[in-house]
Parts: C-alpha cells; sequence; structure tokens
C-alpha cells in the first residue's frame, strides 16, 4: 500500500487528524501492516473476508495481532 492510499484510508474512516503540520494516527502501524498481510496473502483470502475483518477491526470489536506470518484475530470480549 502506498503512503497516499493509507493515508486515504484513514482520513476516510476518520483515523487521521492532523494540527500544523504533524499528523496523529494512532492505528496507523497496525492497519499498514495488516494492509501488506492482506495483500501477501490475497489469492488466499476472499475480498469480503478482508474488508469484514477490517470492519471489525475499525469498529474495536476484534484485535488484530500477526505472529510467524499469521494473522490471529482476538475478539474484544475474550480480551476482557
Amino acid at each position: 500500500m502506498t503512503r497516499k492510499k493509507l493515508f486515504d484510508f484513514l482520513r476516510e474512516h476518520s483515523l487521521l487528524t492532523t494540527e500544523g503540520n504533524v499528523f496523529y494516527a494512532e492505528r496507523a502501524f497496525k492497519i499498514n501492516s495488516i494492509f501488506k498481510w492482506f495483500d501477501k496473502h490475497k489469492n488466499k483470502l476472499s475480498k469480503n473476508k478482508i474488508a469484514s475483518v477490517l470492519n471489525d477491526y475499525l469498529n474495536n470489536d476484534i484485535d488484530i495481532f500477526i505472529k510467524n506470518d499469521k494473522l490471529i484475530i482476538v475478539r474484544k470480549k475474550e480480551l476482557e
């Protein structure tokens, strides 16, 4: 994912704020990592599954970890 596409995505989902020339994007690193993982494994996953996982993450329903090149999805209820 290009930097511009990442910034556009973050802005579209109200995850990016600016103060002067300083950008604040609390979830940018993880979202970028998720996009890179999905891009690497896109032939194994449907676009609907990718969209569903991203939607759940953005809605704070799940947390996502990448370990040993595997995507680990944990429902927030399981973390409480």
